[in-house]
């Protein structure tokens, strides 16, 4: 079987058109901030919780000397 040139970008077109498809269909989420007091000074150190309801799946994250805090790709 011969494939000519535009037959080879067309195979390579659909299959970049489709991993992005597939890539948009993530089931996970990403959950970021940055944890302050009343007064808006920051936390660091501070235990922060990220609890799935569905699941009762507890995730914990200390935040930064900045008081930031990151749970990246959580189903």
């Amino acid at each position: 079987m011969k494939v000519n040139g535009r037959g080879s970008i067309l195979v390579a077109l659909v299959l970049v058109i489709l991993c992005g498809v597939s890539y948009a269909q993530r089931t996970t989420a990403t959950f970021a901030g940055i944890l302050t007091d009343p007064s808006g000074a920051v936390l660091p150190g501070a235990e922060v919780q990220l609890i799935n309801e569905g699941t009762n799946a507890v995730a914990m994250q200390l935040t930064s000397e900045i008081g930031e805090f990151l749970f990246d790709r959580k189903p």
